[in-house]
């Protein structure tokens, strides 16, 4: 069958209200759909940091002695910090040998082992430069 024996198509029928008020809305939804769920991983991400630094800092460091209101994302800053200068640190002699005096320990635990390896790759996949 060519292209001249088909039937023309349909000309377009104009959407009723109905129609046009879903569009919209769905539209809407495609929009802050991701933006509302990349928010809430923000803050879930900023509060669970936030949890587990705090324990480990004392009290009269944190904010919240002083102002009248928590301030989420403290934690972070600190966490940030904390793994800057641990990179630093490993950056040089001292740090390298203490990896690897560390990973030789690791590799004569049998079921750590496989743990740390299986993890060391995942993240070294996921951080590489390239």
């Amino acid at each position: 069958m060519d292209d001249s024996t088909q039937f023309p198509a349909a000309p377009a029928r104009p959407r009723g209200i109905g129609a046009r008020i879903r569009a919209y809305f769905l539209t809407g939804v495609v929009i802050a759909g991701p933006v509302a769920v990349t928010a809430w991983l923000v803050f879930w991400f900023v509060d669970t940091v936030d949890r587990v630094i705090k324990p480990l800092i004392p009290e009269y460091l944190w904010p919240d002695a002083y102002l009248p209101k928590n301030i989420p994302g403290v934690g972070v800053v600190l966490a940030f910090v904390g793994l800057t200068l641990l990179g630093f640190l490993a950056a040089n002699l001292l740090g390298r040998t203490l990896i690897r005096l560390s990973e030789t320990i690791l590799d004569r635990m049998p079921v750590v082992r496989g743990i740390y390896k299986s993890v060391k790759q995942l993240f070294e996949t996921v951080f590489s430069q390239q």
